[in-house]
């Protein structure tokens, strides 16, 4: 009797010889759940590896929870990644140089160039991989031989020069001014790990010296340096609260540092019990 092809069920992974549909999640997963095996041959891993590679997000392509993806699709447990045994069929849980990218790339790749830091050693944010692909990214400087540039917003003010000229490390310190406002008037702020914030001072007082200093530092070098005063009387101090990044053990063989942040990593907060002595100058 012939088969109707609207009455055969859409299979979205293998089809068994028999007829049985196996999912794609259970496609080239290291068992056998055909007969035939054909679910685990590499042409089925290579199908599977080339759907996933262009929708990541397809369904069956995520491995559940507790396990990483192989580069063929397979999924394993975390525990046997950089074991020292091969446990995918393709080898990729055992790269010679592991990187907490490669950890990601298998865990959770939509981490990678999202423009949130989540590796201590930056390499899910690599500028040279990730090109300007994050919307929020900071671009760098551009000279006549090079590319875009870009790195993360997490990496603008922390203390380490990512772009080539180290021009994330330039423009950390500057004056916030309501609109219409003439220029050299503002509000002193800083900047860490990409995010703009009052910079509270020790005391309301300054000398001449200290406030010429301070022009000079957000780039005013006129020699013009006058205190404004506050607009309000009492503000609560601003703290900058980092995420920090931990020691996640995969195995007794592998620890891998990241930080599990879906937004930036640094944020500025308010502490109503402390006062915060901002300063608003005047510079030419």
């Amino acid at each position: 009797m012939p088969i109707n092809e609207q009455e055969v069920e859409e299979c979205d992974g293998s089809r068994c010889e028999r007829g049985r549909c196996v999912s794609m999640s259970q496609v080239c997963d290291g068992v056998r759940h055909c007969e035939d095996g054909i679910d685990e041959t590499p042409e089925s891993c290579k199908r599977k590896h080339i759907v996933c590679s262009k929708d990541p997000l397809h369904r069956g392509c995520e491995c559940p929870v507790g396990q990483l993806k192989c580069r063929n699709g397979q999924c394993i447990s975390k525990e046997l990644f950089k074991d020292g045994h091969p446990d995918c069929s393709d080898g990729t849980d055992e790269p010679g140089q592991t990187t907490c990218s490669d950890y990601l790339s298998r865990v959770m790749p939509s981490r990678l160039c999202d423009g949130v830091l989540h590796c201590h050693d930056r390499s899910d944010e690599d500028p040279l991989f990730c090109k300007c692909f994050a919307k929020n990214a900071f671009r760098c400087g551009k000279d006549a031989s090079s590319e875009d540039y870009c790195i993360a917003m997490d990496m603008v003010c922390d203390g380490i020069p990512d772009c080539p000229n180290g021009e994330d490390e330039r423009t950390c310190i500057g004056l916030s001014a309501p609109q219409g406002t003439l220029p050299g008037t503002g509000e002193v702020i800083l900047r860490s790990h990409g995010v703009w914030y009052s910079k509270c001072y020790p005391t309301e007082g300054h000398t001449k010296s200290d406030l010429e200093d301070i022009c000079r530092e957000v780039g005013f070098i006129g020699g013009h340096a006058k205190q404004l005063p506050t607009p309000e009387k009492s503000y609560p101090h601003n703290n900058l609260v980092v995420d920090e990044f931990s020691d996640i053990p995969l195995n007794n063989n592998t620890n891998i540092r990241l930080r599990n942040s879906h937004s930036p990593i640094a944020r500025a907060t308010l502490d109503p019990l402390a006062n915060c002595f901002r300063l608003f100058i005047e510079c030419l």
